[in-house]
């Protein structure tokens, strides 16, 4: 393997490491929450929202620089994904290739993916829905303060990040089908006798 490429697979290694920051801070909430609700269970505590969020406070700082952390180590995975497929290009790929633009399906996803509209351009109308009812889902413990909004907010924040991050890569990575099941690829990469196509959801 050539030089260059083991740098590309090592800059996108360190950025898949950087993403890794988010999830330890999710873990250490949990954590902290369970300590927090032990310390009740034993003892009568006046202000219990003070004593949480005593407890959370380190994890949530974790978690905003573990964001932070997410969105750069994510940069830096897709410029790996997207580097190496245009210095070495895959000359043979396992399906048809879209006729949709691979840049703006990418500049979709990064600007507006916490809608889907980069499934939207796609053709896949079904989980560009899904995409618009989480993000719906996410804001709502800021119009409607109650535990159980705060509950669906914190499940659905992470849910819809991943995904988002899971589409981001695949597209990068030129594994992003269209509705008719094609993969968006670079034109420097698309094969030259297209394949049946297999709808894609």
């Amino acid at each position: 393997m050539a030089t260059e490429q083991w740098f590309w697979r090592v800059f996108g290694a360190v950025g898949t490491a950087l993403m890794g920051v988010m999830p330890v801070g999710g873990v250490q909430a949990l954590l902290a929450l369970s300590r927090a609700w032990q310390e009740l269970q034993e003892r009568d505590v006046p202000n219990k929202i003070e004593l949480i969020s005593l407890y959370l406070a380190p994890s949530l700082e974790t978690i905003r620089v573990g964001l932070w952390l997410w969105h750069l180590g994510l940069l830096l995975l897709i410029v790996s994904l997207g580097l190496l497929r245009r210095r070495f290009p895959r000359r043979l790929h396992l399906g048809r290739c879209s006729g949709l633009r691979y840049g703006f399906t990418f500049t979709l996803c990064l600007l507006l993916g916490q809608v889907g509209a980069h499934r939207f351009y796609a053709g896949r109308w079904g989980t560009g829905m899904l995409y618009i009812v989480l993000s719906a889902l996410t804001i709502l413990a800021f119009r409607w303060p109650h535990p159980a909004s705060l509950f669906i907010s914190a499940t659905c924040m992470p849910l819809l990040l991943l995904w988002r991050t899971v589409d981001m890569i695949s597209i990068a990575d030129e594994r992003f089908r269209d509705a008719e099941g094609g993969y968006i690829m670079m034109r420097a990469n698309r094969p030259m006798v297209p394949a049946p196509a297999i709808p894609s959801f």
